[in-house]
This record gives C-alpha cells, structure tokens and sequence, in this order.
C-alpha cells in the first residue's frame, strides 16, 4: 500500500511517517516546509516540495497513492483570526483541490486529521461525535468546514460509493514529546449507515499516531466501515 501524508515534514505528521515506514508502508511526503522541517522526514519516505493548493504538484504526489493522510492545515487559532484569508487558502480551498484531485486520480481512501476545538466549549463531558460542532476561531471553522461539509459532500457526491473518510480529532500537548509513552485508551467499533470512519482521540497529545495505524490496518483488511472512538 501507497500512503501520501501530506504535512508530513510537521511535528505530527514526521511522526506519523516515521510509524508508517516501520510498519512497512511505501510512503510519500508532500510538504511546503512552511511550517515543516525536511530534516525531520524519515529518510525511507519520498518527499516532494509543494503545496495542497498546487494542481499540477498535486497530480505527481498522488500517482499510484492508495491513501492520503492529510494533516497539512494551518493551526494557529489566534492568527487564523487576525488572518482569515490565509486559513481559507490553504484549510478549505486547498482541501477542496486535494479531493478533487483524488476523484480525478481514483483514490478511494483518505484519513482527515480534525481537531476537538470544531465543538467549542464542552456542553458536557466527555465529549462524543454527537456533540454539536460550535467553532470559536476562524481555524476551528476552516477545519469543521472540510470535515462537515467538504469531504462527505466531495466523496459521497461521487458516483463510487466506497471511500473511506476518517477524522481524526485531537487536543496536542506539545510540552510531552515521548513516543514510548504513548498509550491507547478503550474503544469500540460501531457501523454507521453513511460509511464515515471517523477517529476521535481527546486525552493526550501523540496518542492518535498509533491511531492512524489501526485505521491503516483496517484497509488493509478491508475491516468494515464504522466509527472508532477513543475515549
């Protein structure tokens, strides 16, 4: 299996590759650097230089991909308000050209990389999928907008009914860097009728690394379609 992770110089996504190419993955990089670090890419990963927004570096990154991990969005809560238009480029409009640049290129299978910030203040705890979704910055409302609206509207409008979306939600502590650390919490996996697999982790930092293998493994497998919440 192919995977593109794209935002795959990070912080999270380096880790990510470097979990994928241990796993034994053929994995490919793409990665502006303007928050990433070419450095930090295992060296057992392809890399190519460029933007999500960038139609004909796109169509070379995704040739003979069999998955995409996206995780190349802008962050910052506190600049996505003072800059909104930054945060429209490249979170919404660039994830827009990504998904259509798989529909072209047939690729069926793409894990997206949200946030728990989409659901604002906590109405109540734990938070689940349920939750409404009440954005506070201009960055929660970029993200929540490709998990709402664009991926399900991009996929599911596609004549191939069988992609496989997964959200992977997330709080990052950046002040605990440790890989050995890391421990997965109880989860359970439940079928939903719109064949959205999405990926919560809430508790800790680098956690959903280890996530992002399980949901490799499951299209490995061809494992059913449903929703994996980690609590």
């Amino acid at each position: 299996m192919k995977i593109l992770v794209t935002g795959g110089a990070g912080y999270i996504g380096s880790h990510v590759v470097l979990k994928l190419c241990d796993l034994g993955y053929e994995v490919r990089v793409l990665d502006n650097l303007s928050l990433g670090d070419k450095r930090s890419v295992d060296s057992r990963a392809k890399f190519v230089e460029g933007s999500i927004s960038d139609k004909n570096i796109l169509s070379h990154a995704l040739d003979c991909v069999n998955v995409v991990i996206h995780l190349a969005a802008f962050k910052s809560a506190g600049e996505s308000m003072i800059n909104p238009e930054k945060y429209s480029k490249n979170n919404i409009l660039g994830t827009q050209i990504l998904l259509d640049t798989m529909i072209e290129y047939e690729i069926k299978n793409i894990i997206f990389s949200s946030t728990a910030a989409v659901y604002g203040n906590p109405q109540y705890l734990p938070i689940d999928e349920n939750h409404p979704k009440e954005p506070l910055t201009y960055y929660d409302l970029s993200i929540a907008i490709s998990e709402i609206i664009q991926i399900p509207n991009t996929i599911f409008s596609n004549k191939n009914k069988n992609y496989f979306v997964g959200a992977l939600g997330t709080n990052i502590d950046e002040g605990d860097l440790s890989l050995h650390h890391i421990i997965l919490d109880s989860s359970h996996l439940k079928v939903i009728n719109r064949k959205i697999y999405k990926v919560y982790d809430r508790i800790r930092d680098l956690k959903f690394i280890d996530t992002h293998k399980i949901v490799i493994m499951s299209l490995d497998n061809n494992a059913a379609i449903g929703v994996l919440d980690l609590n």
